[in-house]
């Protein structure tokens, strides 16, 4: 009798843990989580940057919803979708994490990408952070101006990677430019630090995300 509880317990356990699997077993659903996870985004705007059409990403919004990942609400005329707290961008940022241990042909995609980009200074959080203590660099935001107001890298300067080319003039040449944009799923970090350095700024990458710094300063509060 106790053996057949304990086996009715584990198999309901992992049922309810199996919806997060499926939430995590379609690429368009990762890329979905992974916008999610800079800030609220509407199903047309989800629709726009991740090339699906709205009612492809409403029936994905809707698995993740079963498995708790993302929650909803109503604002004015528009239903309005984010992950489900900081537990669930820590659980992104983790598969991430695993992923590059883990998976051999991430590493060759990311070498094979990096050869583009190859003249690309990079930069790590922790010489950021003390570099932009001593005010020796302008750290510049790529990400869509909505994520930046969702919250941002502290002293960060937002300017949305399609507005980069003509916001030059607004860049001083007298300190280093550190650009960041989502982490290291998205590529813009690297093509803007290539970008800026083509146009005469001394650049850098940080390719980390702002669920990373904010991990980064948690550690590293003083």
């Amino acid at each position: 009798m106790l053996q057949e509880i304990a086996a009715t317990y584990k198999t309901e356990f992992y049922n309810e843990l199996a919806k997060i699997g499926k939430c995590f077993s379609s690429e368009k659903r990762l890329e979905v989580l992974h916008i999610l996870s800079q800030g609220p985004k509407t199903v047309e705007t989800l629709s726009r940057e991740t090339g699906m059409s709205a009612a492809n990403t409403s029936r994905h919004l809707q698995v993740l919803k079963e498995g708790r990942l993302v929650i909803s609400e109503k604002r004015g005329n528009y239903v309005v979708y984010t992950v489900a707290g900081d537990k669930v961008r820590a659980l992104v940022r983790a598969l991430c994490v695993v992923g590059e241990t883990q998976l051999s042909e991430i590493t060759r995609i990311r070498e094979q990408y990096s050869v583009r980009t190859s003249d690309v200074y990079t930069i790590t959080l922790e010489e950021a952070w003390r570099r932009l203590q001593r005010d020796e660099i302008t750290l510049v935001d790529l990400r869509p101006g909505d994520e930046y107001r969702a919250g941002h890298m502290e002293k960060a300067e937002s300017i949305p990677l399609s507005e980069l080319e003509s916001r030059l003039s607004g860049l001083s040449r007298q300190k280093d430019i550190v650009v960041y944009c989502r982490g290291r799923l998205c590529a813009y970090a690297d093509l803007a630090a290539h970008f800026l350095t083509e146009q005469g700024f001394k650049a850098y990458s940080l390719n980390r995300s702002y669920a990373d710094w904010q991990a980064f300063r948690g550690v590293n509060k003083h």
